[in-house]
């Protein structure tokens, strides 16, 4: 947030493992043709977007609201 990184950094796809499984022993059991590939065979969780609008503020307690009645939330909260 303080270095207004968000859209580069928090917007787009957000990968997990790669595809395959793990045995009771250890043995790794990759899709394809067996061989671990960098940047292949990741599964796609989200595609996600960053809104600056609401990504660069925080919620404001309930209890300082309740404290200011003049004071508004943050947009999006």
């Amino acid at each position: 947030m303080r270095w207004d990184l968000g859209p580069q950094v928090l917007d787009g796809p957000l990968y997990g493992s790669r595809l395959g499984s793990v045995d009771a022993n250890g043995n790794v059991t990759w899709q394809g043709n067996g061989e671990i590939v960098d940047n292949e065979n990741y599964i796609l969780l989200e595609t996600r977007t960053f809104h600056p609008e609401r990504k660069y503020l925080l919620p404001i307690p309930l209890s300082e609201l309740d404290a200011n009645p003049n004071m508004e939330q943050n947009f999006g909260y």
